[in-house]
């Protein structure tokens, strides 16, 4: 199952698939290009995990 949440409106809507045009039933966006919240979470998770392995590399060696 696949959420996205709409940029304009917040609304939330599902689908079974991520392929084709994807409007928000509340307020009618086009959200075809707006990324599932899953891999939007996962992009943010791995940015965070290598910002965080940059500010390890950065402290000081014992």
């Amino acid at each position: 199952m696949n959420r996205r949440t709409c940029p304009d409106c917040g609304g939330r809507s599902y689908s079974s698939s991520d392929k084709g045009k994807w409007d928000c039933p509340y307020c009618g966006k086009d959200m075809s290009e707006v990324c599932n919240d899953q891999n939007l979470w996962a992009n943010l998770t791995n940015a965070l995990e290598e910002k965080t392995q940059e500010l390890i590399d950065l402290l000081p060696k014992a």
